[in-house]
């Protein structure tokens, strides 16, 4: 999994860079139930990236109806304007 490897990605994240192909199945599989909405970016049938969103959950009555877009994508990809595009098609 390209970003979920990615040392210079994983500074970004809240996760170590996955060494393992298990531990990385075990991210692709258990990573969409922490979000309301989650898709992969794939460039040639390869997943490069995710991005996602997550409603906010916490105390904070001026943002209870509010929700966190976020992404990820591997290093390789970044400046190429990818993220945009793929923001973009999904949520617009």
């Amino acid at each position: 999994m390209v970003w979920a490897t990615d040392k210079r990605e994983a500074k970004f994240c809240s996760w170590q860079p996955y060494t393992s192909k298990d531990a990385a199945i075990d991210f692709i599989q258990n990573i969409p139930s922490n979000f309301s909405w989650c898709r992969a970016i794939c460039v040639d049938n390869r997943a490069i990236g995710s991005v996602s969103v997550q409603c906010y959950s916490g105390n904070d009555k001026a943002r209870a109806k509010s929700a966190e877009l976020g992404y990820v994508l591997g290093s390789k990809y970044w400046g190429n304007e990818i993220t945009t595009k793929a923001v973009k098609v999904t949520m617009w």
